[in-house]
């Protein structure tokens, strides 16, 4: 095992901008991040040609966000030697907010195999089937949003809606958010992301709103250039996951993973009364959740840059509170 960690981290070493997808030195991190990361189901879904090219390409994707936020977290940080000698010797830890299209399906797996000894917990915010506003995904990036700050809309109406009748019964709304850590071997849906075309003011605008959330916070805006979208097809979040984890052990750091994702079926749910007994709660189709701890002269600037990106639902009831 020694000396295929040797050659797995001089593979990633070697990696550049440049490098094809069919390089050889990504078929080596596959095979090792299939060996030591996935699952049976993860091998088999890694087995694919194609779903190689597609791991290829987010491990390519997440080097240039971890290479970039390194180089600026260093470049920040103003610690002594001595304090810099006492780091190599405990594990650095980093919040990661993970910002994507998203859904799910009813295709399950167990919330403990979207954890790894790299990533501590994965918190997702909003229940099943319930998409999230651009406040909420303010929230999610900045670290600002708490349970109690949540409120939802129903999306035919733009009206408000309690949470006992936004939620399937007999779904309760938990008072905290639904973490994966906790939840173990509980199954859950399957979870699909997707990223945005990249629109570069806009993108800057988003970044500008989320500066405060410090060295050890990395927001990665799943966004592509609009020549690569049809190359970044949508992937299970595990696949996300596994190339996080990756990254993750590579430079020595574990993290807490947040994702700011709506997660609606991708088919109409209230038909399929099984469904309502899903792990955590549900809601009704058509709900969104917004975040009511928002400053008012934010509220246009925030909807603004994350709408236009993201698509997250925009409607009137988030601007009321």
């Amino acid at each position: 095992m020694l000396q295929e960690m040797v050659e797995v981290h001089q593979a990633f070493k070697d990696l550049d901008e440049t490098t094809d997808i069919t390089d050889r030195k990504f078929k080596i991190i596959t095979e090792y991040v299939s060996n030591y990361y996935a699952d049976a189901l993860g091998r088999q879904w890694l087995q694919k040609e194609n779903n190689q090219k597609r791991f290829a390409n987010e491990i390519q994707l997440f080097r240039n966000y971890f290479k970039n936020f390194l180089k600026e977290k260093e470049r920040r940080e103003d610690e002594s030697s001595r304090e810099r000698s006492k780091r190599r010797y405990r594990k650095r830890k980093l919040d990661i907010v993970f910002i994507a299209h998203g859904s799910i399906t009813d295709d399950s797996i167990p919330a403990s195999e979207l954890i790894s000894p790299s990533v501590d917990d994965l918190v997702l915010y909003s229940p099943w089937n319930c998409s999230i506003t651009a406040q909420v995904a303010y929230g999610i990036a900045s670290g600002k949003i708490q349970p109690p700050d949540r409120l939802f809309i129903n999306m035919v109406n733009n009206h408000d809606v309690a949470a006992a009748e936004a939620l399937l019964p007999p779904s309760l709304l938990p008072p905290h958010w639904n973490s994966m850590s906790s939840a173990g071997g509980a199954l859950i849906p399957w979870v699909w992301v997707s990223p945005a075309v990249d629109d570069e003011p806009v993108d800057q605008c988003l970044m500008y709103f989320i500066q405060e959330g410090g060295v050890d916070r990395l927001v990665i805006r799943y966004i592509v250039p609009s020549w690569l979208r049809s190359v970044f097809v949508p992937v299970p979040l595990f696949v996300v996951m596994y190339a996080l984890s990756f990254m993750l052990s590579v430079a020595g750091y574990t993290a807490k993973v947040h994702l700011a994702a709506c997660l609606p079926y991708q088919s109409p749910i209230n038909s399929e009364p099984w469904r309502r007994k899903r792990q955590y709660a549900c809601t009704y189709d058509r709900v969104a959740m917004t975040n009511r701890n928002i400053d008012a002269h934010l509220r246009n600037h925030i909807r603004s840059a994350y709408e236009k990106v993201f698509e997250f639902p925009s409607r009137e009831a988030d601007y009321r509170h």
